[in-house]
């Protein structure tokens, strides 16, 4: 019954085992038009429900999103001053603002001015936080091919095939021991297994062929195969979008650019 009525719905202290634990009932609080309640001693019954959520959190990883999410808007706060034991100075300011009728009428004032003209509610703004957080939760054989296929000199452990040189193969065990040497490099705690690697690569489509057989020096070897092209086309299409960067970009500019105006 706590949310019956409320137009605002605050979480503190949002962690990442907890989040997965209870993402879909903060999906339903962020999208569902209609609430249940459920209290003691009454029969349930419904209510339409308004509220916007927010949470908050001091983790780095506080939430579990991928690049197709489109409900949440991630913003970071200025942690190096207040790393710099500078949050008094960050933050008596604001609170003083809070405090001050004046300061609160102009910020309602700019608000309720502001143009929406060309807004979408339906289309998350992309900022720095949100692009890291979903770079996160890139699957480690997904963002290890995406960077050794780039490189200009390819990797000692793939073959290039003769008639195709786009189409290179690669021993699965030596696949997995350089991606999880690549993981290791990266401070990534994490250990590929073979189930592991099979199941990553099988979500990549017709781009890799994970058991095909090819004859090496008079015996059959099963290899997995990789259309070089194609697999860093699907990569860059679903996990790398530099649409995001773009946009990123471009937010910050026009931050810098209102923060150069004030002063």
């Amino acid at each position: 019954g706590l949310i019956e009525g409320k137009l605002f719905i605050m979480i503190d202290e949002v962690a990442g085992t907890e989040f997965i634990t209870h993402k879909d009932k903060i999906k339903a609080l962020s999208t569902s038009s209609v609430q249940t309640i459920n209290k003691k001693g009454v029969s349930q019954y419904k209510v339409n429900h308004y509220a916007t959520l927010m949470l908050a959190s001091n983790q780095e990883k506080p939430v579990t999103i991928d690049n197709k999410d489109r409900r949440y808007f991630i913003n970071q706060g200025d942690f190096k001053n207040i790393m710099e034991g500078k949050a008094e100075e960050l933050f008596n300011p604001f609170y003083a603002g809070l405090k001050n009728e004046n300061t609160m009428n102009e910020v309602f004032h700019y608000f309720n001015e502001m143009d929406l003209t060309e807004f979408n509610p339906r289309k998350m703004p992309m900022t720095r936080a949100k692009k890291d957080l979903e770079e996160d939760n890139i699957k480690p054989v997904y963002r290890y091919l995406y960077d050794v296929l780039r490189k200009e000199e390819l990797n000692y452990i793939f073959t290039e095939n003769k008639k195709d040189e786009n189409l290179i193969y690669v021993d699965k065990k030596e696949l997995r021991n350089s991606i999880n040497d690549y993981l290791d490099n990266m401070g990534i705690t994490y250990t590929l297994t073979e189930d592991g690697l099979r199941k990553q690569l099988a979500g990549l489509g017709t781009c890799v062929n994970t058991s095909k057989s090819i004859k090496i020096k008079g015996k059959v070897l099963r290899k997995v195969f990789i259309n070089k092209l194609d697999m860093i086309a699907v990569l860059k299409a679903r996990f790398f979008n530099d649409k995001d960067e773009a946009e990123i970009e471009e937010v910050e500019l026009k931050e810098h650019i209102e923060m150069v105006e004030e002063y």
